[in-house]
């Protein structure tokens, strides 16, 4: 991460990774749909927030990381779902602000959130019109860009 510039770094882990940075690259819109655990976003998910340190770099002359420039930018999106009604996902969880950690090095912007909440039982398992509808909404926007 010390590595000055706007290539991308390399990860020393050896796993898929690098396949997942390379489709995030390619892409023109990064959606991450992901349950709300605990008042944020699961382990897995900040586990890969983590190791988008790659597009950042960090020397000993610097009081903060910088982020790489990938030549463009990205439209982000995240889907959260929980039992949790929408109106409480801002006001009680950390969901939004850990999905802009990981946007922020990917450059994803604009950034949009959507939350499909009351799905903690096993009745709400079900998608309603009012989910029918959000989705379209979601695939509306990716659609008109």
């Amino acid at each position: 991460m010390a590595t000055p510039g706007n290539d991308i770094g390399v990860c020393h882990l050896n796993d898929d990774m690098s396949l997942l940075v390379a489709s995030i690259l390619e892409s023109d819109c990064v959606v991450v749909v992901s349950p709300v655990n605990c008042y944020d976003l699961p382990s897995i998910a900040r586990i890969i927030l983590e190791r988008m340190s790659i597009f950042c770099h960090w020397g000993d002359d610097m009081y903060s990381p910088a982020v790489r420039d990938t030549g463009r930018d990205i439209r982000g999106i995240l889907i959260t779902t929980s039992a949790l009604p929408g109106i409480m996902v801002p006001l009680l969880t950390r969901v939004r602000i850990t999905f802009k950690l990981f946007a922020k090095p990917l450059r994803l912007k604009p950034i949009r959130y959507y939350h499909l909440g009351f799905k903690g039982r096993k009745v709400d398992n079900v998608y309603n019109q009012k989910d029918i509808g959000t989705v379209r909404k979601i695939a509306g926007r990716l659609i008109s860009g």
